[in-house]
């Protein structure tokens, strides 16, 4: 009879490169979009419905624009501190995810405001722009780290520009979403800024998903066997190619030993008995599986 074989389940299958670089190019175009709405028609829309009166002074406009890059200044160290954690924790496709997700956030937090006439507080366009700062925080850096992780060298200028070219497009439609503001209502504009970049979160989710990783799934449970008997393999292989090699290195050019003579005209020689090398060579304290190395010699694979 045969002996059994095992069967081994096949592993689970994980995201290719195209699948995260066309993820990842959906949320740089949907990040920009986002970006020319929040730089330039929501400062637009709160010169009219922001109440911007501190203790008299009325706050320009433009401090609103600098508020981003000086939240930025402030939150970078923290972010240095705590991304190798969350990268570790979550993955890097998942925290770009939730850049897009912090970009909906940006336009939902406004939403309240389109219910009241008269105007609101400046609180509200801080937190739209804190939302914004963190999806610029994490979508940017590390939406293009992972790109090029996930890009074949020779591929790399290609995917970068094909990358900063959809953020290009993002800034064209977005100047053409900003146009609604003034032929639509502002709660639908804020509804349809909302749902684009969450719909980009769940398609960047499900094209960058890992497989599962519980301990429960059983094709995992074989994935450590295999690896396993492919290494003993390996080491076997060679293990045999290295006695193979030193035996015929050591007993190619065996020869009968000579006519013995006395002692006192037997001559020195020079070569070693070959009974005196085997034994020096069966002393070696090394043993690998079926064969033997001796003290000067490892094999190749270590």
């Amino acid at each position: 009879d045969a002996p059994p074989q095992t069967q081994f389940a096949a592993p689970p299958s994980t995201p290719n490169g195209a699948q995260i670089i066309a993820g990842l190019t959906l949320a740089m175009f949907l990040f920009t979009l986002c970006t020319a709405q929040a730089e330039g028609a929501l400062l637009l829309w709160s010169r009219d419905r922001i109440d911007r009166v501190v203790l008299g002074f009325e706050v320009p406009i433009a401090w609103f624009l600098a508020f981003p890059a000086i939240l930025v200044l402030l939150l970078a160290p923290i972010q240095f501190a705590l991304l190798p954690r969350l990268k570790r924790s979550i993955g890097t496709s998942r925290l770009v995810a939730l850049g897009l997700v912090a970009a909906a956030l940006c336009f939902a937090v406004l939403l309240p405001t389109t219910l009241w006439t008269h105007r609101v507080s400046m609180a509200w366009l801080a937190a739209s722009l804190s939302f914004f700062v963190l999806a610029e925080l994490l979508i940017a850096p590390l939406g293009l780290a992972l790109l090029l992780r996930s890009t074949p060298s020779r591929f790399v200028g290609v995917v970068t520009g094909v990358w900063y070219g959809s953020g290009a497009l993002g800034y064209f439609v977005g100047g053409e979403i900003g146009t609604l503001w003034t032929s639509c209502s502002t709660q639908r504009v804020l509804l349809l800024l909302t749902a684009l970049p969450t719909v980009g979160a769940v398609v960047l989710a499900t094209l960058t998903r890992q497989p599962n990783e519980s301990p429960l799934n059983n094709s995992h449970q074989s994935i450590p066997h295999i690896t396993n008997m492919a290494v003993y393999e390996a080491i076997a292989r060679r293990c045999r190619w290295s006695t193979n090699v030193m035996t015929k290195r050591h007993t190619k050019e065996v020869r009968p030993h000579p006519v013995e003579r006395s002692p006192q005209t037997q001559a020195p020689s020079s070569k070693p008995d070959q009974n005196e090398q085997n034994s020096k060579l069966s002393d070696g304290p090394y043993f690998w599986l079926d064969g033997y190395v001796t003290n000067n010699t490892t094999p190749a694979i270590w």
